[in-house]
């Protein structure tokens, strides 16, 4: 998020599946992104975008996150899970993780990029279990 505005970041050049590229003889490609003051970012596994409603429908993550509007980093990842457990009908098939991050306007200029896939990667080693909390 920039400004108020949301916005999905696409990889420049497609990269086969985490933790799969030794296997395939591949390498992965790293994007970098300006992480600009005041800029905040939601870094997420696959298990959220592929939570499904009772319809099938996959969940629409950037209109949900407008629809539920501005949060801190640190409100965001609980509110993006009691959206999915609503979404879903409180069941989750699938290991969810999320981060959301905000650069502060004194960080000094050298930490303007953030390396999204070296995260990603690091993230894929946990070993996660779906997790399911009362609210």
């Amino acid at each position: 998020m920039r400004n108020g505005e949301i916005r999905v970041l696409e990889p420049s050049v497609p990269s086969p599946p985490l933790n799969l590229a030794t296997l395939l003889g591949d390498d992965y490609n790293v994007d970098t992104v300006a992480f600009a003051s005041g800029d905040q970012m939601l870094l997420y596994t696959d298990g959220v975008t592929e939570t499904r409603d009772r319809a099938g429908t996959f969940f629409p993550l950037p209109a949900r996150m407008r629809q539920l509007g501005p949060a801190t980093p640190r409100e965001l990842p609980d509110r993006l899970h009691r959206d999915l457990l609503h979404y879903s009908g409180g069941r989750l098939d699938d290991d969810i993780a999320a981060v959301a991050v905000r650069r502060p306007p004194w960080a000094p200029r050298d930490s303007r990029v953030l390396r999204v896939c070296r995260w990603l990667e690091a993230v894929s080693r946990l070993r996660l279990r779906p997790v399911s909390r009362r609210i």
